[in-house]
């Protein structure tokens, strides 16, 4: 017997936005709409639904699906093998703060003017970013995966001009922030924090330092806190106070992160 299956929780940190988890088979939306921005990835099977007047939009498996807040709307499967989906519900607060320093200042919201898109790129990046929401604790990471995330999402399918200015290279704005996260990295470090000492956007500044670093803010302080805990491991100090040290929330998480970067567990890598 088909089981449908799903799971709710809040991004706190994100002004409470709401994400979904579900497969379904049998159940139908009755004709509702949100407050906010229903964006969505099909994961698998396909969905149905009304909308804009139209009663037959089909959403198949790997296509994104956006609906504009206020605007009402239904949901069905298609077929007894029903739908797989993730579903992130930001408020505006939420985009703007990833357009911000993108798009200059709009009189109106960016809304999307059809419902369904397929780009395989974007697809696997908001996949990440919904994994990221459900299970990391780590403030940069989930910050810097969430606004460039969005950002790229309304720049690419969103109705607003943007900025026709090209972005300027500032190395010096990168070493700050290299820096600072080299100074606090046993503190919990957003992406925010970085935009204000650099002076620029958390958008800006993401990318700015991921062209020049290779990797994002959150991915490069990880790494300097694992080279930081090799330190203190060769040193033996102990992998639960190595992980406080460090910055690492607990010593499961300094072990997931070390062995990500090292290959082996920090137990393996303390000396005997």
């Amino acid at each position: 017997m088909q089981k449908e299956r799903a799971k709710f929780w809040l991004a706190r940190d994100f002004d409470n936005m709401e994400l979904l988890r579900a497969t379904y088979f049998k159940h139908r939306y009755v004709p509702h709409f949100h407050d906010e921005f229903a964006i969505g990835i099909m994961e698998r099977g396909e969905e149905g639904f009304a909308y804009r007047r139209r009663d037959d939009w089909i959403a198949p498996e790997g296509t994104i699906c956006a609906i504009n807040p206020g605007e009402v709307h239904t949901g069905h499967a298609t077929s007894k093998a029903g739908w797989t989906y993730r579903m992130f519900y930001p408020r505006l607060s939420v985009i703007m703060r990833a357009l911000d320093g993108v798009v200059p200042v709009m009189d109106t919201m960016p809304v999307f003017s059809r419902p369904i898109f397929r780009d395989d790129a974007l697809f696997r990046q908001m996949r990440h970013l919904h994994q990221i929401l459900e299970f990391s604790d780590d403030p940069l990471e989930r910050e810097t995966a969430t606004l460039s995330t969005f950002a790229t999402l309304f720049l690419r399918y969103a109705d607003f001009k943007v900025r026709s200015s090209t972005e300027p290279d500032n190395p010096k704005a990168v070493q700050q922030a290299k820096d600072y996260i080299h100074a606090h990295y046993h503190q919990s470090i957003t992406l925010q924090d970085l935009a204000a000492i650099t002076h620029l956007s958390p958008y800006h500044l993401n990318r700015l330092f991921s062209a020049q670093m290779g990797l994002p803010p959150h991915a490069y302080l990880t790494q300097v806190r694992v080279d930081q805990a090799r330190h203190l491991l060769m040193q033996g100090v102990p992998i639960a106070e190595v992980a406080i040290q460090t910055g690492f929330t607990d010593q499961s998480h300094l072990t997931r992160r070390f062995k990500r970067v090292a290959g082996i567990t920090p137990g393996r890598y303390a000396p005997a």
